[in-house]
């Protein structure tokens, strides 16, 4: 899409209600975020706000965004945690300093912040990844309970009817994977980080890390987690969140990636932003009556 005609789409996310946040809550959502996306990312954010407010919102400047973004960015969303790239920098890179895969992968691949920041700058146990080319169209009972159960738990997207990039490449490398996960949503333990086998599985990915490798880490990071907890990771549902593709039918949540890469299914994303507006005037947030013990 041109990036005029990309954000008269998208325009509208700052005339959804305001959604104040919690940074004391014991779940944060986490995202990766450019100046492009900046109101996408408001749609995908608020949309799931709509069901839940006992949550922290952390996002993590790509380099791109922008002093009037992150103006735009507290304002729509009181309470947010933004991350420059210098203090995301200052807190990581010390913390790498006896692994030079992953230093080297940090510094040369934007989103290896998904691995890596999004772990290692939280506040909390539990940790959701939320890409801003997502919406959520019902309330996602499963996320809400993960939210408010006490034990070590993983729900990730399942990519069901698409090819997955990274299982290509896993398949060519030893490493028992979780496989077709697409980390675009995913609900997770702040223990399944691994540095020691993270550095070691990078370079078995490929030979120069590059925007895979971190979902193609965390496929093999999933596998290793279930042995250690048998029976806490599972797909979600890969027919009420969909991933990339079968956008036209209705679902609990949708992620638009391929929309977006390859302008498969843009009828579906139009339609489904009209919902999300209509859902925001009804005002569809239900009260939360079940609380959560935070955990440091």
């Amino acid at each position: 899409m041109q990036a005029d005609l990309y954000r008269r789409r998208f325009r509208a996310a700052v005339s959804l209600p305001v959604s104040a946040t919690n940074p004391s809550a014991p779940v944060e959502i986490h995202t990766l975020l450019c100046h492009r996306d900046v109101c996408p990312y408001l749609y995908a954010i608020k949309s799931l706000l709509l069901y839940c407010d006992e949550v922290s919102v952390v996002l993590h400047d790509d380099g791109s965004l922008s002093a009037a973004d992150v103006v735009l960015l507290e304002r729509q969303l009181p309470g947010i945690r933004i991350i420059s790239t210098a203090a995301a920098d200052a807190a990581v890179l010390p913390r790498l300093l006896r692994y030079p895969v992953l230093t080297k992968y940090r510094t040369t691949v934007t989103n290896a912040k998904q691995l890596l920041d999004f772990t290692l700058l939280a506040h909390t146990r539990k940790l959701i990844s939320l890409d801003a080319d997502i919406l959520f169209l019902d309330r996602p009972e499963e996320v809400l309970d993960w939210m408010y159960e006490p034990r070590p738990a993983i729900l990730v997207g399942h990519e069901k009817e698409w090819a997955s990039e990274q299982d290509r490449r896993l398949e060519q490398t030893e490493l028992d994977y979780f496989p077709n996960i697409n980390i675009g949503f995913m609900c997770f333990d702040r223990d399944l980080l691994n540095l020691d086998r993270a550095e070691a599985i990078i370079p078995l990915i490929s030979k120069e890390p590059d925007w895979w490798s971190g979902q193609a880490a965390f496929a093999v990071l999933l596998r290793d987690y279930i042995c250690q907890h048998p029976g806490r990771a599972q797909y979600l549902d890969g027919d009420r969140y969909i991933h990339n593709n079968r956008l036209d039918r209705p679902a609990v949540m949708k992620h638009y990636w391929a929309v977006r890469r390859h302008g498969i299914g843009w009828p579906s994303y139009k339609r489904d932003l009209k919902r999300v507006r209509l859902g925001a005037s009804q005002s569809v947030r239900a009260p939360v009556s079940r609380t959560a013990t935070r955990s440091a």
